[in-house]
């Protein structure tokens, strides 16, 4: 009978161009304990590279860098959010961030989780799913999620002129009918400025 660890190897092996694997990945294949001895020993084999605790990757190298690439952290939560079932959605400071309505890059990236708390360490970065509740996590994986974070994060007080204006020219026009169809879900304080932000100007649409 094929081994549990040959069993996984083949699993691993069969994937094109890399992959990102967790221990549910192979329940299928056996026991927990059975599942995380033949990872280890993967690994020591060189067929697959552990860049967290619970994480791992088959290496994939790149003849043009000259290096293994690390999936990106976006790639690794996608996959964690799918794995575990979770619904996932960036916090304030991150909203903010990727919106270009804050220039202060968060020392960790915080993640608003359905599911329970969770840390890790990629490389640098410093990864935390909070668990929140679902009035937190609306619009989550939406363009429209992110804006209510970052208003969120901002403050009713630093919701200014400039905000407004920067949100109300970049979204795209799918994006503010997502975000004004959220309104019941939003605080009352953020109902002006998101009515403000969804106006008919102009706005990309593609």
């Amino acid at each position: 009978m094929e081994s549990i660890q040959s069993r996984i190897e083949n699993f691993i092996t069969r994937k094109r161009g890399g992959g990102i694997f967790l221990p549910v990945d192979f329940l299928e294949f056996g026991g927990r304990d059975a599942i995380d001895k033949a990872l280890s020993r993967l690994v020591k084999k060189g067929i697959i590279k552990r860049i967290a605790q619970g994480l791992y990757v088959r290496p994939k190298y790149s003849e043009l860098l000259k290096t293994e690439l690390i999936p990106s952290v976006e790639e690794i939560v996608a996959v964690i959010a799918k794995r575990e079932k979770r619904i996932v959605q960036p916090s304030g400071a991150m909203a903010a961030n990727i919106l270009g309505l804050s220039f202060q890059v968060p020392a960790r990236l915080v993640y608003l989780t359905s599911g329970t708390a969770k840390k890790l360490t990629v490389g640098k970065s410093q990864i935390e799913f909070r668990p929140a509740t679902p009035k937190s996590l609306v619009g989550a994986g939406t363009t429209a999620g992110l804006v209510i974070q970052a208003l969120k994060y901002l403050g009713e007080d630093e919701i200014n002129k400039q905000v407004v204006e920067k949100l109300s020219r970049t979204l795209r026009i799918d994006d503010k009918k997502a975000l004004k169809s959220l309104i019941r879900f939003i605080p009352a304080w953020m109902v002006p400025a998101i009515k403000q932000i969804t106006q008919n100007r102009e706005s990309k649409d593609g």
